[in-house]
Parts: C-alpha cells; structure tokens; sequence
C-alpha cells in the first residue's frame, strides 16, 4: 500500500504545499482570474517571464553576456521594454480611444450636425492602434522563443 511509504506522505505534503503556496507568485499573479482568451494569456504569461526575468532575476547585472550570450541581450532588453512599458502605454491609449469614439446618438444628443468623416477617420486610426499593438506583441513574443535557453541567471 502506498499510504505506508514515506514518498506517498512527502509528495502529498509538497503538492499540498504547492497550492497554497504557489512556488511561481509573479506567474500566479500574471494570469487573470478572469475568463480570457488563449492568444491574450498567452502574450500576458510571456511578458510577465520575460519582465520576471530581467526584473526578478536581475539577468543582466548576473549574467555573462559574452560570446554566446550576447547576441540575446539586446533582443531581450527590447522585449522587455515593450512589455514593461509600451506595450501598457499603447493599451492606454486604445481604451481612451474607445471612450471618445463618436456615433450618432452622441452628435445627436450635444446638437451637433452629423458628419460623415468623423467615425470613418476614427475607426481607421483604432484599427492602426491596434494592428500596432498586434505587431509589437508578436515581435516581443518571438524574442524570448527564440532565446529560451538563455533566460536563466
């Protein structure tokens, strides 16, 4: 019986150990408790390892980035950089857009006359944001792909 061996009780106790005590907290604390989208989750757990990397770790205060190595470094950094600040401004950005975005009831309502321009113009420039925003995620997203073997310190 398993129940009498002492590998049974450790492994209970770690997995037990494990579910409250998550041994990844900022990957915990990356994914939504929300219902989300694959493709979304997928780019929000990429960025929170390559921002834990760089952030948590300190990769590049204790790392050797000689030879081998130093080819990642920039591209790493520039990963970083879009997911810890960019990336953010952008999503900023695009949510304010959707709040001022003009129709109809609201020309109606203030008494503007209509114009035909107004929405065209505007659906075009969030439709550029958020292209924007789609490139940005893949070209951040195929960095640290490319470069898995180098994300340890």
């Amino acid at each position: 019986m398993d129940v009498f061996r002492r590998f049974f009780w450790r492994n209970l106790e770690y997995k037990i150990s494990c579910f409250f005590f998550p041994r990844q907290k900022w990957l915990v604390k990356a994914i939504s408790r929300r219902w989300t989208d694959k493709p979304e989750l997928l780019v929000d757990v990429i960025s929170a390892i390559v921002i834990d990397f760089v952030d948590g770790e300190e990769c590049f205060e204790n790392t050797d980035w000689s030879y081998n190595r130093s080819q990642a470094e920039q591209p790493i950094k520039d990963s970083y950089h879009w997911f810890k600040w960019r990336r953010q401004n952008i999503e900023k950005h695009i949510k304010d857009l959707y709040k001022i975005m003009p129709t109809d009831k609201f020309s109606e309502q203030i008494g503007l006359p209509k114009q035909e321009g107004d929405f065209a113009e505007w659906w075009i420039y969030a439709q550029d944001m958020e292209k924007s925003l789609d490139l940005g995620n893949k070209r951040a997203m195929i960095t640290p792909c490319k470069y898995h073997l180098y994300l340890w310190t």
